[in-house]
């Protein structure tokens, strides 16, 4: 378990931090609330790097840190928001490999996302980028997820997987399985994959979730010239909706639309589900900032 010292002398530092599959994010702040400096990292989730996450946190923190080598983690206030901590298993280890800090919040990265955009307040949100969660921060403080299964068992709609389902269709259709004929999307699909067997085997072989992700952009680029890739975004689209219907059925809470597939995505949705949408108040790094200071309650596991 983390080591904790006190830290009420009022020249604590807060840090924030979200870490995900894709990277991670660190903010420090004097306890007054003046950003003292950010960076950034290599993935952050536990999912992927277990008590590993603590060398990019580590790194980041000495990055942000710039002129000021004299700070360290023993006076500083941790809010972390991290893909993964919701597993107990990863969390603990997380936990037990943690350096002496002041104190430190562990809180996965949808709730501290879901506090950013709603301002610490009730709200629901839908992350939308490598992979998907739904989360809902309820009236009486507790949460509910739907979805954030991970790849490949779940992750609807999200960038992998609409590399994977562009992927899949595109192998049918070179193989005479699927009948519809191949256009503009597979075309780019094989300048990625590789023009053979045997270069496509290798592309496909141990691919993570990031690695389908990176041909999201590919579908999304081929909406207007390729019915293919049109039914692939609105089968996303449809994806994000029913994670958000589940989150919400009543449609009460304030729904805010997160992560890099968010805005292509929009368009798409249904008209009544659009119309709920609201913009995120801030970000994730403001979640996990007011998780550092205190400001909100601890996520209940």
């Amino acid at each position: 378990m983390p080591r904790l010292v006190s830290t009420s002398e009022p020249e604590s530092l807060l840090v924030a931090v979200d870490g995900g599959a894709t990277g991670t994010r660190l903010r420090i702040a004097a306890a007054d609330g003046r950003v003292l400096g950010e960076a950034t990292g290599g993935p952050g989730s536990l999912t992927l790097r277990g008590a590993g996450a603590w060398q990019e946190i580590l790194t980041a923190f000495t990055t942000a840190l710039g002129d000021r080598p004299g700070e360290h983690l023993v006076r500083a206030r941790l809010g972390l928001g991290l893909a993964g901590a919701n597993d107990a298993a990863l969390r603990a280890v997380f936990l037990d490999a943690a350096p002496t800090v002041g104190r430190l919040e562990l809180a996965t990265d949808a709730y501290i996302a879901a506090l950013g955009a709603h301002g610490g307040a009730p709200g629901s949100i839908v992350s939308v980028g490598t992979g998907t969660v739904g989360y809902r921060i309820l009236e009486d403080g507790g949460s509910r997820t739907v979805g954030g299964w991970g790849f490949p068992a779940g992750d609807e709609g999200s960038g992998a997987w609409l590399g994977r389902a562009a992927v899949s269709g595109a192998l049918r259709r070179r193989d005479g399985v699927d009948r519809m004929p191949s256009g503009p999307l597979d075309v780019d699909l094989w300048q990625r994959l590789g023009a053979d067997r045997d270069a496509i085997l290798g592309w496909l072989r141990d691919a993570p979730s990031t690695r389908y992700a990176t041909l999201a952009d590919l579908v999304l680029e081929h909406v207007a010239d390729d019915p293919i890739a049109e039914a692939l975004v609105y089968g996303a689209a449809a994806s994000v909706g029913r994670l958000a219907r589940a989150l919400d059925p009543e449609s009460r809470a304030p729904l805010a639309l997160l992560g890099g597939l968010a805005g292509p995505l929009m368009p798409y949705l249904d008209p009544s589900l659009a119309a709920r949408v609201v913009p995120p108040q801030g970000s994730a790094l403001d979640g996990a900032m007011l998780l550092a200071r205190g400001d909100v309650a601890a996520e209940r596991f």
